[in-house]
């Protein structure tokens, strides 16, 4: 999915919540015998109270690593929030303070149990979040403390970055830049990646990046940098091969043991690969689109 899209499709999504939000308002008002709410009142304090929703979970993905003060100010607005709410839902269900109350409390439970799952269906099919908390040899692009957008609708290219699951520990998700792709013969020669011989460029905005090349020791395997110089790595059907951007990360060079289904050591089968990380959301300073 393009950057673009993700903001494009913010606003019709929560018009449509917002839409059903109202629907689940009237059906509280009704449960709670407010039979004097109008549907267009419902579906317009729905889609206000959608719109505050975003805001406050915004206010809440920033809150780990605000100050103090901030944190305050979030808290009083959360409690603004809700008053509105209220007194919105109150207007919608032409009702007592206490059936209002009750409408509320109904409408809460409601609006609650579909967003959860509406969130599990989304993180399945869609986008999934995660929370980095060692480097896992992505510095500087990702570092500890980082919280990313993995896109599971968009299947990694050369250059990006893959969300994928370790071969060797499936339960493990762990993220890299992938290079090189299915069927391809990877070498890396003085900084650089090439591919069936010829020189894969990289993007501007990647020009930095050097990839080491010198085998490292590792206790009973002797000397190990698959891929590296006059060492190329030659890829199955379904098979990709990762680096990280910092110097000395644990990537395709060094893995030892190989992946389920018969895959060889260093390689990341397709079927490991859940998403491309997109962007990083927290903390404040760190927020970007990821290459």
């Amino acid at each position: 999915m393009p950057p673009w899209l993700y903001l494009g499709l913010l606003a019709p999504v929560l018009i449509v919540c917002g839409l059903l939000a109202g629907c689940c308002i009237r059906g509280a008002a009704w449960i709670c015998r407010a039979r004097n709410a109008s549907w267009r009142r419902a579906l317009a304090v729905g889609v206000l109270l959608q719109l505050l929703g975003a805001a406050v979970y915004l206010g809440l993905v920033w809150a780990p690593s605000a100050p103090a003060p901030l944190l305050i100010g979030l808290l009083a607005l959360m409690l603004a929030v809700f008053v509105t709410a209220f007194m919105a839902v109150r207007w919608a269900a032409r009702a007592t303070w206490g059936r209002s109350l009750a409408v509320v409390g109904v409408y809460a439970a409601i609006n609650g149990a579909m967003g959860i799952g509406y969130s599990l269906a989304l993180r399945r099919t869609v986008y999934d979040t995660y929370h980095l908390l060692y480097s896992n040899g992505m510095e500087p692009t990702l570092g500890a403390g980082d919280r990313f957008m993995a896109d599971r609708t968009l299947f990694p290219g050369r250059w990006d970055i893959a969300v994928f699951r370790l071969p060797s520990e499936p339960n493990q998700v762990v993220v890299k830049r992938l290079v090189g792709l299915p069927g391809e013969t990877v070498e890396l020669r003085a900084g650089e990646v090439y591919v069936n011989g010829r020189l894969a460029p990289k993007p501007a905005a990647l020009s930095w990046l050097s990839y080491d090349s010198t085998p490292l020791s590792f206790l009973g395997r002797g000397s190990l940098c698959r891929g590296g110089e006059g060492s190329p790595m030659t890829l199955g059907p379904d098979e990709f091969y990762v680096l990280g951007d910092k110097k000395g990360s644990n990537d395709s060079r060094y893995w030892s043991d190989p992946g389920a289904g018969g895959h060889q050591a260093g390689a990341v089968a397709r079927g490991m690969i859940i998403g491309t990380a997109r962007v990083i959301y927290s903390p404040p300073g760190r927020r970007r689109l990821l290459r």
